[in-house]
């Protein structure tokens, strides 16, 4: 469905209920679990890197990045397990003021459109992509009340 899906924020918060997986050697600290189902890989973006969002550039240096590619894809097959993905990410972008997510099906490949969104807005705009499989689809979105 979506070959990039990743939500970017400043800071994890702690109420997201994401834990680091367990494994046999220790924590993995770059996998995240909720209930010991994977939901995402979290990267933090040490490098200097903008983002455009509209007419300006976010700088995002010091922002973790949770990669969803897999875990949207993988919900993304049953509808239930997609209706439940939908409720976890509308939760875990609740939980932050500050947020940009992107999305795209084919990378690099055709322009991506940019818009300030609700996270409702976000949520539907991947639901209709689920249904619709639009090969173009690609997009970076932010809420309205983000300082860009």
């Amino acid at each position: 469905m979506l070959d990039v899906c990743e939500l970017i924020v400043p800071a994890l918060s702690p109420r997201s209920g994401l834990a680091p997986r367990g494994s046999s050697f220790g924590a993995v600290d770059h996998e995240l679990v909720l209930d010991g189902v994977h939901v995402a890989e979290r990267h933090l973006l040490t490098a200097h890197e903008k983002i455009v969002l509209g007419a300006r550039s976010r700088d995002v240096r010091g922002w973790t990045s949770l990669v969803l590619s897999r875990s949207i894809n993988v919900a993304a097959r049953h509808d239930q397990t997609w209706a439940a993905y939908l409720a976890l990410l509308g939760d875990l972008i609740g939980l932050h003021s500050e947020w940009i997510a992107q999305a795209e099906v084919d990378c690099d490949q055709y322009p991506i459109v940019r818009e300030s969104m609700t996270a409702a807005e976000l949520l539907a705009r991947l639901d209709r992509q689920r249904r619709d499989r639009d090969s173009r689809f690609a997009l970076v979105a932010w809420p309205p009340s983000a300082s860009v």
